[in-house]
């Protein structure tokens, strides 16, 4: 599915083998992709369920995802919520802004990139392999956490 410069009122939901692409939307109720063909996500502002507060929760993709990285044309995404990125292959998480808590744990074996990202809440990593990277763009976050704590 391509989304763009759209306004979407409800959970955004990506079942396994579908593919998302989101730029320069508006999305309420959060998103939530497992095990996607395709997923980019970029310049976007993505609020949280009201029952929850997660905003994006993104598992098991087999090919690299992105979610923001203004370098390579993806603007970064703000986050209205918690988001959690775990078991993909490899990941970038770029430019964006975050008003909850990140989790980015068990990716890789592909490069795991969080760079440049400001978050208001904790930025936690674990069991990511290889550790990630911030490619030389450190992240400005409340608290950094695991394998973040240097980025």
């Amino acid at each position: 599915m391509l989304v763009n410069g759209s306004r979407v009122v409800g959970p955004g939901t990506v079942r396994p083998g579908g593919a998302l692409t989101v730029t320069n939307s508006k999305i309420s109720d959060g998103i939530t992709a497992d095990n996607p063909s395709f997923f980019d996500l970029c310049g976007s502002d993505v609020t949280g369920s009201p029952s929850g507060s997660q905003a994006l929760t993104l598992t098991n993709a087999t090919v690299p995802v992105r979610i923001g990285d203004a370098a390579a044309g993806c603007a970064g995404n703000r986050f209205a919520g918690g988001v959690t990125v775990t078991g993909n292959l490899a990941v970038t998480f770029a430019d964006n802004t975050t008003s909850g808590q990140v989790q980015i744990d068990t990716n890789g074996p592909g490069a795991v990139v969080v760079k440049s990202n400001t978050l208001y809440g904790t930025l936690t990593c674990t069991v990511n392999n290889p550790p990630p990277t911030n490619a030389g763009s450190p992240n400005t976050a409340a608290t950094k956490l695991g394998q973040c704590a240097a980025l």
